[in-house]
């Protein structure tokens, strides 16, 4: 004999939905890792160009809830705002390559015959340029959570997070 109340109870329980917020965080990240920046500034690649990056990554939390709980949960950032410093060191080099190094964004810093550098700085905003997002952020094993890798690809116009 088939139990036909059980199978009712089910047809007619109402499935609740769980509406939770999303939560929004942010991470600083020191040294992210530059790719690209020779084809970003427009000089040759025969130049060894320093740079220093700092970023900030602003990302939700956004959980897939179901009536018995929480599915999972996703990572999903939501922009990547970098600042980007780099510098030449000039010395030993002919005017005309210091000149393309200045038409690229940087100021000329002459201290000395030894100590001269042309440097500069670019913003890197994901929201307002044109950036491909690459997250590979997950939950660990114990249930922590750290975005603490950036690289920024220029010559793809890629952000990797992880």
């Amino acid at each position: 004999m088939i139990d036909l109340s059980r199978s009712m109870e089910n047809k007619f329980i109402k499935k609740k939905e769980n509406k939770m917020n999303n939560e929004n965080y942010s991470t600083e990240i020191k040294d992210a890792e530059i790719l690209g920046i020779h084809k970003k500034l427009g000089i040759d690649i025969a130049f060894d160009i320093d740079t220093k990056c700092n970023a900030k990554v602003f990302y939700e939390l956004q959980p897939e809830a179901r009536a018995w709980g929480i599915k999972y949960i996703v990572v999903s950032v939501q922009k990547v705002i970098a600042t980007v410093e780099w510098e030449i060191d000039c010395w030993e080099m002919e005017e005309s390559e210091i000149a393309e190094f200045v038409k690229a964004g940087g100021k000329e810093c002459k201290i000395s015959d030894y100590n001269h550098t042309v440097s500069g700085v670019i913003e890197v905003d994901s929201t307002t340029q044109k950036w491909e997002l690459d997250t590979e952020v997950e939950f660990k094993p114990d249930g922590g959570l750290s975005i603490d890798n950036l690289t920024i690809e220029f010559n793809e116009d890629k952000i990797f997070i992880a």
